[in-house]
């Protein structure tokens, strides 16, 4: 079969070609371009788009034979120019992890193309883009920045312009194809992976005959992965893996696999696991129980599979429950009842991967996926038995994460022991079904609340007690999270879970954030309409913070806002609302963090042992190291993702700005003084200026060969040195620190209720925070857009389903999970106040968290504003809106 991809002609034997390979297994496989990605294989995201003839087609639909023939192009076809849509997605930012823009970009510019044809430098409208680029899903929420950039390339914008640098150093690489995700890498002679998953709830494994897979053509490892009890606890736990030289009969071997259970008695209902006779999950106690969340495991009293409570953060507990359950006695104005949270899935595209390879018994060599690139060296070498030395962690580009990809995970697991086994490269790569069942979810909440205030509105007491549908895992920590927001008053704050046979949750983007908002931003909202008072001079009362104060000034001086009252009492089928929601976040910090500057025939090279994960981190670094050195951002070179390099952060928990901007700080005035100090010796001047081929003065030009030729070893290592402000803690937790303050937000948030059919459309987001300085402006308005778009996800559509009998999990596909799309995109305005943190060393703290907790109270809010009717369960599906509206009769 002939083939023309880019431009070349390409013969491949039919006899190579299996029936069920598609387009996207050739080029990816045996053509080794990589730019079109597998992350779905049901054509539901895009994200493996390319040319076929011309015209965007879905790869992991397409059938191998249909290019015979015809002509198809990938991304790493377009150019060699970059195309007037790149340089657009460059200039906007518009994206973030970069997995889903290859195929976005093709999809863009075959919109583009048909567009220019017929309408020149005529812009074409938010919705015409958002129709064109529908099929295609970006988890993290990137979809302002596409729709404004193709906006402006089909404008005529960017015809013939030289290549914007744009604000992203990593831009370049993803908006062409050329960055190599996990799943990309590929050695000579490597192998592929498969784990074999448990069919049973709960089961003890009595017998493993692995002896025919172990015999079967091109199999080369077989490894189990259970425990020492050989205990299951969930349908899809990990049993073993295999791995064989193609992944057709690593399958094979699967089936070959003889496994004798003995079927235990489980419990997978959150309501049937809290009765006395229920089935254990862990009758001995909860040793080895995972953590669901990013705080330490706190010790809590157990009684049967109910753990809790956990009352940590409460204040002044037993005022609070007297003063509450007082209330509801006498009468006073109140709020109290059930709110509902569903479980969701991080669903990153680019699934769990990992690629290991051993060059000796004594070295191992792990390429992955991951928020944790050094935390995992450390785990790896514990593990291994190997010192920190010889075991390398890489991590080149994560496509996605959100709190999924954290420590040691089970593809890790796998593909390192198969390849100790092997003695050969080994990837390893979850399916999409597998991403649902093992990849991780934000655990179901349900919250009950409490709150009692005097008829001036002031609030007297507030009650929360939260029970988490965690699966095995325990930690939920919701209500414990009420701490810090409206302090002074007596609360009763407590955590259960709630532990069953089901696959364990893991720290989603704000781990206990946005189901602990949900509940108290609408009680809030809802005492404040009780009690006549407007609902930001409210929660002024409650929280003279000045950083609130900025906030709240900035939604009152917004015109809908002002409006708000001309929206009550509406009548007809259409309705809008205005909510308002506050959210709070702690500021996290790695002290140990440490950025090194070392000056090289290329120029000056930042590095960490850091990630990053879409956040910008490498662009971070590079405009603090930058502004120091006072120079273009664009002359630092930033390399990341190797636990070789000095102490990084971990991406998560809102820590990696607040970690690296400090210790970039510190090493650029290292390598300033240094520089200032050569440039004396050397050409007798303190003047000079950094540039992109060395160091200029009135001397002339030093280059950067020169220098590195004449100091081989000129580097400098910056430390994350302490803020002015004591930490809260006397030392650090698994390296993480809390520093003093918290990051703030106020979302304002535009619905229409179609009270015929029960859908709530977001119509405009308006986002203030209060996070510390500004480092990257454009990458922190995508950062924050895409907080809004998850937490628009989490309010409407997204929910894991499982069979509440088996506890299968149901959801197993985008066709069957609805993530937000670019359809669903409103428009946003950010504000960012950044005063508050001038004791944080460098200023500036983290914005993925608080950039969603309040997103879902807010739409909440709206929609109650809009219809009278008060939601209390997640998601705000249209058969409970319409059940909710004829029981309230609103209609």
């Amino acid at each position: 079969m002939e083939i023309h991809v880019n431009g070349v002609a390409h013969e491949i034997n039919d006899g190579d070609i299996r029936p069920e390979e598609t387009a996207l297994d050739i080029i990816r496989n045996k053509l080794l371009l990589t730019g079109a990605k597998r992350a779905c294989d049901a054509g539901a995201c895009g994200a493996c788009t390319i040319w076929l003839n011309q015209k965007p087609v879905i790869g992991c639909l397409l059938p191998a034979h249909a290019m015979a023939g015809q002509e198809v192009h990938t991304i790493e076809g377009i150019g060699p120019k970059l195309h007037p849509v790149q340089k657009a997605f460059l200039a906007n930012d518009a994206l973030q992890c970069g997995f889903c823009t290859p195929g976005v970009i093709l999809e863009a510019i075959y919109f583009y193309q048909q567009w220019r044809a017929k309408a020149t430098d005529v812009q074409p409208t938010r919705e015409e883009i958002q129709a064109a680029l529908c099929g295609h899903l970006c988890r993290c929420g990137a979809y302002e920045g596409m729709i404004r950039a193709l906006q402006e390339a089909c404008a005529g914008r960017f015809e013939g312009a030289s290549p914007p640098y744009g604000p992203r150093q990593d831009a370049y690489a993803k908006v062409t194809g050329q960055t190599r995700y996990t799943v990309d890498v590929q050695y000579d002679g490597q192998l592929e992976g498969v784990i074999l998953r448990s069919p049973y709830a709960h089961a003890k494994v009595k017998r493993i005959d692995i002896s025919q897979a172990a015999t079967f053509p091109g199999v080369r490892a077989v490894v189990i992965l259970l425990n020492r009890q050989k205990k299951i606890r969930y349908i899809g736990q990990e049993v073993l893996a295999v791995a064989a030289e193609n992944m057709l009969q690593a399958r094979k071997a699967l089936d070959l696999i003889q496994i004798e259970y003995q079927v235990l008695s489980s419990t997978v209902e959150v309501s049937e696991a809290q009765k006395p006779s229920a089935p254990r999950v862990y009758p001995q106690g909860s040793l080895g129980a995972p953590n669901v969340g990013e705080n330490p495991l706190f010790p809590a009293r157990w009684q049967g599979n109910i753990r809790g409570p956990l009352t940590l953060m409460s204040q002044q507990k037993q005022t609070a429950r007297r003063i509450v359950q007082q209330a509801c006695a006498d009468g006073e104005t109140r709020v109290q009842g059930t709110w509902r949270t569903q479980a969701v899935c991080h669903a990153p595209l680019e699934p769990h991967a990992c690629v290991a390879l051993w060059p000796d018994e004594r070295r191992v060599k792990v390429h992955i996926s991951t928020q944790s690139c050094a935390r995992i060296a450390q785990e790896i070498g514990k593990r291994w038995h190997l010192p920190l030395s010889q075991v390398e962690v890489i991590c080149n580009a994560v496509g996605g994460a959100f709190g999924a990809k954290l420590g040691l995970t089970s593809e890790a697991v796998a593909a390192i022991e198969l390849s100790r086994r092997a003695q050969r490269p080994v990837r390893v790569v979850f399916e999409r079904q597998e991403e649902f069942i093992s990849g991780g979810y934000r655990p179901a909440v349900t919250l009950h609340l409490k709150a009692s205030a005097d008829g001036q509105g002031d609030m007297k007491a507030l009650s929360v007690e939260t029970y988490g549908d965690t699966g095995i895992g325990i930690g939920s920590y919701v209500a414990n999270l009420g701490r810090a927001i409206y302090p002074g008053i007596p609360k009763y704050l407590a955590d259960y879970d709630i532990v069953t046979h089901n696959p364990p949750g893991k720290p989603f983007r704000a781990p206990g954030g946005p189901p602990l908002f949900w509940a108290l931003e609408q009680a809030v909202d809802e005492l404040a309409q009780r009690v006549g008072c407007d609902p930001v001079q409210l929660r002024r009362r409650w929280q003279p913070v000045p950083q609130l104060s900025a906030l709240y000034d900035w939604v009152e001086s917004l015109p809908a806002w002002q409006q708000r009252h001309t929206l009550d009492r509406q009548s007809g089928s259409i309705r809008r609302g205005i909510g308002l929601a506050v959210g709070n976040w702690l500021y996290f910090v790695q002290p140990n963090t440490q950025v090194s500057l070392q000056v090289t025939a290329e120029g000056v090279v930042a590095s960490t042992a850091s990630q990053d994960i879409g956040n910008g981190t490498a662009t971070t670094i590079a405009q603090e190291v930058a502004r120091v050195l006072d120079c273009d951002p664009q002359d630092i070179h930033v390399e990341l993702g190797n636990s070789h390099y000095v102490m990084g952060p971990a991406a998560s928990g809102s820590r990696t700005t607040a970690s690296v901007v400090p210790a970039s700080q510190h090493a650029a005035e290292q390598l300033r003084a240094t520089l200032e100090e050569i440039m004396v010796q050397r050409e007798a001047t303190r003047t000079f200026a950094i540039g992109p081929l060395g160091i200029r003065s009135e001397r002339g030009l030093l280059t950067w060969q020169e220098l590195a030729a004449s100091y081989p070893k000129l580097s400098v290592t910056g430390k994350r040195q302490r803020d002015a402000k004591r930490y809260t803690m006397p030392f650090a937790i698994k390296g993480t620190q809390i520093g003093h303050g918290s990051t703030w937000s106020a979302c304002v948030c535009e619905v229409e209720v179609n009270m015929l059919y029960g859908t709530i459309r977001v119509q405009r987001v308006w986002s203030a925070i209060a996070a510390g300085r500004i480092i990257v402006p454009a990458l922190a308005r995508s950062q924050v857009h895409g907080g809004i778009i998850q937490g628009i996800g989490y309010a409407l559509f997204e929910e894991r389903q499982q069979d509440r009998q088996t506890g299968r999990v149901m959801t197993t596909s985008f066709d069957a999970y609805h993530l937000p799309g670019i359809a669903e995109t409103p428009v946003m305005d950010i504000f960012f106040y950044e005063g508050g943190f001038e004791y944080v060393r460098g200023g500036a703290v983290g914005l993925a968290e608080i950039s969603t907790v309040a997103v879902a109270a807010s739409i909440g809010n709206a929609v109650a504003h809009a219809t009278g009717w008060r939601p209390r369960e997640l998601p705000l599906r249209p058969d409970r809106v319409l059940n909710a509206l004829y029981a309230e009769e609103t209609l």
